[in-house]
């Protein structure tokens, strides 16, 4: 086991302590914390089972990178601990090419993992919506953000602006304001960049991610 390995397992190890001295501490410290705590325990390790053995269905019959998929798990369980079963697919698709390929570099799926731990689903709406072409006569309004509620109805201005400069920021998206003006058939084109695709293909549930370009 080198240096980096062993200050990896360290780390958790860490982790792992200071949750469990939380959860104690809790107990005796907060007037009836022992039957909330039990509760909890009960919550992460219903979705933790959950998302294993979905796991473990997906990667059945599949060549998987042992070392990359007890990295990954590692980067994400306090995602799928925070998550409702019902919302870890995105976690789960990102683990599951991260561990059968190779085609982001390690570095790149660490971005993509950090952006899932913020970003929310009118993130994903966005991106869904900006990564194809559309008709230019559908009715489309001159603005990104005409576009984007076409499809979604009425959305808070300020949900919408703050969500699409996260996506700018992280250079998923080709223009810096939403609300940018031009004519109709400058708004419908593709606004996601090659980085933006490659991060949808990511946490997206296609498994032919070997046939993916890297950036």
């Amino acid at each position: 086991m080198n240096g980096h390995e062993k200050e990896a397992k360290s780390s958790e190890a860490s982790l792992a302590l200071t949750k469990a001295l939380v959860l104690e501490s809790a107990m005796m410290l907060i007037p009836g914390a022992a039957q909330a705590v039990g509760v909890v325990r009960s919550i992460y390790a219903h979705r933790f089972t959950s998302f294993v053995n979905r796991l473990a269905a997906r990667l059945e019959n599949v060549e998987a990178d042992a070392e990359r998929l007890a990295s990954v798990i590692a980067e994400t369980q306090a995602l799928v601990l925070g998550s409702p079963v019902e919302e870890q697919d995105r976690i789960l698709n990102a683990v599951f090419h991260a561990a059968t390929t190779r085609c982001w570099p390690l570095s790149l799926q660490r971005r993509f993992i950090g952006m899932l731990s913020y970003f929310g689903n009118l993130h994903f709406q966005i991106l869904n919506i900006m990564r194809t072409n559309e008709d230019p006569h559908g009715g489309l309004m001159d603005s990104l953000a005409g576009r984007i509620e076409r499809h979604l109805g009425g959305l808070d201005p300020e949900e919408l602006q703050l969500a699409w400069g996260d996506l700018y920021r992280e250079s998923l998206v080709d223009a810096e304001l939403v609300n940018s003006l031009g004519t109709s058939g400058g708004m419908c084109g593709k606004r996601t960049t090659a980085l933006g695709d490659q991060f949808l293909a990511f946490v997206g549930n296609g498994t032919r991610s070997s046939q993916i370009d890297t950036p």
